[in-house]
C-alpha cells in the first residue's frame, strides 16, 4: 500500500472513523498533467522509503491534534522535508536525516527513485507527484543543491521577487492550484511571505482513482452515524458481495483495491467499546497484510475532508529543531546563512461510489538565519518634544522648536 494519506477523526469508542457529507460532489476529470519528476522503470529504493515514510506519519500522527477530522499526506510532507536535507549540512543534517527516517546510506538517492516509482504513468489511476523550488531573485543557489534537486526531484529553480510578497505569494499559489487540479486553490496564506523570504519549496501529489469494482449509486442510502456528540443521518455506499475483511486485536479491518492493483484503501474500524485514539498509521499497514475475501455486507459513507494547518511546531517536537533555529547549517544549499521559518501542509480527499480523489500540498519558506538583535533601548515619541536644528562648524542652534501638537 502507497503511504499516500491517513484518515482519522474523533469518534466515540464504539463508533466509525469516517465522516459522510453532500454525495452530490462529482470528481473532476482524469487529469493528464506530465508530471515534473522524471519517469524510470526502476522502483529501487521503493520499500526502503515506503517503510520510512510509514515510520514518519506514525511520528508526525502522534504530534498532530488528537481529535477532531484530520488528513494528510505523510509522503508530500517528507519529501518538502527531504528537499531541505539535501541542501543541509552538520547537526541541521543529521537532526532532519532522523526525524525524517532518512538516516542510511544513500537517502538522497533512494528518495529520487521512490519518487520515479511513484511517478510512473498509469491507464487505470492518476498518481502525480510535482516539485518546484521558489529561491529569491538574488540568492545563489549551489551549482551542487541545483543538480541534486533537478536528478533527484526533477525540478529547476523559479526565481520570485520577495520584496512583492503577494504577487510572489499568488505565483506559488497558481502552481498549488495547478497540481492539485483546483482542490487546494491556496496554500500560502497571506502575510506568511515577507520581503525577507529568501526560499520556497512545495511539492504537490494528486491522486485520482475508481474503484476497481465502483458502488452502486442506487444502492447508495441515509443511515445513522455517531459523531461524539450526536447521530447524524449520512449516505451510505452499500455493497453485499466478497471483500478483502479482516481483524486485528480490537479492529476489524477492510481493504478496497482500486483500479489496475497499484493502491487500495485500507479502513481500520474499532470494535464497540474500543477508541479510535488506540490506533495509529502503524495499525494500517498491518491491516492491509489481515484480510482475505469474505461474503460481506458492506456499508461506507461518502466523504470529503480538506484540512490545513502549520506543521513547525509538530516537526520541532519531532527534533527538527537546528532547521528551524538561527544556527540551522544548510550550506549545501548556499552561502547565504538560512533557516526554515514556515511549513504549511494542506490535504483534501473526496470519496464516493466511483472512487477516491485526494491532492495534497506541503510549502517550505526559509528566511535569513542572521538577524538583526533586539533594539537596547526604546525612544517612542509619542508627546510633547523640542528639537533643534544645529549647525555643526559653530555648534551654533539654527532652529529651535516644540511640539506639543504635530497636526
Amino acid at each position: 500500500m502507497l503511504p499516500l494519506f491517513l484518515l482519522a477523526c474523533a469518534g466515540r469508542a464504539d463508533n466509525p472513523v469516517m465522516v459522510g457529507v453532500d454525495p452530490a460532489v462529482t470528481p473532476a476529470p482524469m487529469p493528464q498533467v506530465q508530471p515534473e519528476i522524471p519517469v524510470s522503470n526502476d522502483s529501487k529504493g521503493d520499500s526502503d522509503l515506503g517503510a520510512a515514510s510509514n515510520a514518519f506519519a506514525a511520528d508526525l500522527y502522534a504530534q498532530l491534534p488528537e481529535h477532531g477530522n484530520l488528513i494528510f499526506s505523510p509522503a508530500s510532507i517528507q519529501t518538502a522535508m527531504a528537499m531541505t536535507m539535501s541542501g543541509a549540512s552538520g547537526e541541521t543534517r543529521t537532526a532532519l536525516e532522523k526525524s525524517l527516517h532518512l538516516n542510511f546510506e544513500g537517502s538522497d538517492q533512494a528518495m529520487g527513485a521512490w519518487l520515479t516509482a511513484l511517478n510512473a504513468p498509469a491507464e487505470t489511476h492518476t498518481l502525480q507527484v510535482s516539485n518546484r523550488i521558489w529561491p529569491a531573485e538574488d540568492l545563489g543557489l549551489k551549482s551542487e543543491y541545483l543538480a541534486l534537486s533537478a536528478e533527484l526531484y526533477g525540478v529547476q529553480p523559479e526565481q520570485l521577487n520577495y520584496k512583492e510578497p503577494e504577487a510572489a505569494r499568488s505565483t506559488i499559489n497558481g502552481w498549488v492550484s495547478e497540481q492539485t487540479q483546483e482542490r487546494i486553490p491556496e496554500l500560502i496564506p497571506s502575510g506568511a511571505i515577507t520581503p525577507e523570504t529568501r526560499l520556497v519549496l512545495t511539492n504537490a501529489v494528486y491522486f485520482l482513482a475508481d474503484w476497481e469494482r465502483p458502488f452502486d449509486p442506487d444502492e447508495t442510502a441515509e443511515g445513522p452515524f455517531n459523531t461524539p456528540t450526536a447521530v447524524v443521518s449520512v449516505p451510505f455506499m452499500n455493497a453485499t458481495a466478497d471483500q478483502l475483511v479482516g481483524t486485528l486485536p480490537g479492529a476489524k479491518t477492510l481493504v478496497l483495491p482500486y483500479a489496475g492493483g497499484a493502491q487500495e484503501l485500507v479502513l481500520l474500524l474499532p470494535d464497540e467499546g474500543r477508541s479510535i485514539d488506540e490506533f495509529g498509521p502503524e495499525a494500517l499497514t498491518a491491516a492491509a497484510d489481515s484480510v482475505s475475501p469474505q461474503f460481506t455486507e458492506l456499508a461506507l459513507p461518502t466523504l470529503a475532508l480538506d484540512w490545513k494547518q502549520s506543521l513547525v511546531e509538530h516537526l520541532v517536537a519531532l527534533d527538527m529543531g537546528p532547521a528551524f533555529s538561527s544556527q540551522a547549517d544548510f550550506s549545501t544549499l548556499s552561502d547565504e546563512d538560512l533557516m526554515l521559518s514556515e511549513v504549511i501542509h494542506q490535504s483534501f480527499l473526496k470519496m464516493d461510489e466511483l472512487g477516491t480523489e485526494a491532492a495534497a500540498v506541503t510549502g517550505v519558506t526559509m528566511k535569513p538565519a542572521s538577524v538583526p538583535p533586539p533594539p537596547q533601548v526604546s525612544m517612542i515619541v509619542d508627546r510633547p518634544y523640542l528639537f533643534g536644528i544645529l549647525d555643526v562648524d559653530s555648534g551654533a542652534l539654527l532652529f529651535v522648536a516644540r511640539v506639543e501638537n504635530p497636526l
